[in-house]
């Protein structure tokens, strides 16, 4: 997810805390999904939820992953962030990138990843863009879901927790709405840097997933300050 830096960071955790945790990162999809590689709203519903699903059977199910893991952690790529104006009633089952259908699916994921209670998940906040590349319609929405995921879809005392990458990465930025250029790979470019990554994120992105096994989830940083 952050590369050796993520697992170098957890190593250091480790040695304080007396734990042993270790990280196995995964392409998921891994290629097999037959509409594509894909990692949106729309494609972890459609492989974990959606009872219709037919010919993705080589993809993990969500019960298979946890089974396997004490913590599953899962994200979007950045283009996630092009989030379009919702035209008519959502819809959990449209792989359209509106609010609405978002918010409905992730509703549902909630309900899935609560049926796996000896697993706890940890969700990112989406990535975003470079204001060149995202429109301010676009960015705002952005906003309105992961202040959503934040405020409301979030809730204590439960299995799944989230991680604010949203929040580390539009620090400083023009309105807090937009990839910090500072942070990106290249001004056209809106992977994060690999110093953005191995200095900010992976430290805090390891915090996180440590404090959420340690059972302080709800009691600290969503961005693993």
């Amino acid at each position: 997810m952050l590369g050796n830096g993520t697992q170098d960071a957890l190593d250091q955790l480790n040695a304080a805390r007396g734990t042993r945790y270790t990280l196995a990162g995964q392409d998921y999809p891994s290629g097999a999904y037959s509409v594509g590689w894909s990692n949106y709203p729309y494609d972890y519903w459609n492989l974990w939820v959606n009872p219709a699903r037919q010919g993705d059977t080589q993809e993990a199910t969500l019960a298979q992953l946890a089974a396997q893991y004490r913590l599953v952690v899962w994200k979007h790529c950045y283009p996630v962030s092009s989030i379009g104006v919702d035209a008519g009633l959502p819809s959990v089952s449209s792989s359209a990138q509106t609010l609405g259908n978002f918010q409905l699916q992730y509703q549902a994921l909630k309900t899935a990843m609560r049926a796996q209670p000896y697993t706890r998940f940890l969700v990112w906040t989406g990535a975003v863009q470079l204001q060149t590349n995202l429109s301010a319609g676009e960015a705002q929405r952005m906003k309105q879901f992961v202040d959503w995921l934040r405020t409301t879809w979030d809730e204590p005392g439960d299995n799944i927790y989230l991680f604010d990458f949203y929040a580390l990465e539009t620090a400083g930025s023009a309105g807090g709405l937009y990839l910090n250029p500072a942070y990106a790979a290249s001004s056209s470019d809106d992977h994060p840097s690999d110093t953005f990554a191995r200095t900010i994120a992976a430290p805090r992105f390891a915090k996180r997933m440590a404090d959420v096994l340690a059972g302080m989830g709800d009691r600290t940083s969503l961005s693993g300050d």
